[in-house]
């Protein structure tokens, strides 16, 4: 894992330097966006402020949108009623 840099919270807005972060499988985002995360080196850490959890550091905007688009077009052709 990458070292951590100074984080802020995008929910309470407390800037903070995660001292630990869980690393996440990298490739669920590869395969729903076509984006290579593994230089970014994103882990999931906690805002010691309001305890919100979110990826750090935040992959950039063109990432989100190719995963969302991905994930709903699957969420809408019964990606939910499969998996139940």
């Amino acid at each position: 894992m990458a070292s951590l840099s100074s984080a802020v919270c995008c929910l309470c807005g407390q800037g903070f330097t995660p001292n630990s972060g869980y690393p996440i499988d990298l490739a669920y985002p590869l395969k729903l966006s076509g984006h290579d995360l593994t230089e970014l080196s994103p882990v999931v850490v906690s805002c010691p402020g309001c305890h919100h959890q979110f990826i750090h550091p935040i992959p950039p905007p063109e990432f989100f949108e190719d995963f969302y688009a991905t994930y709903m077009v699957q969420a809408q052709s019964g990606f939910y009623r499969a998996r139940a």
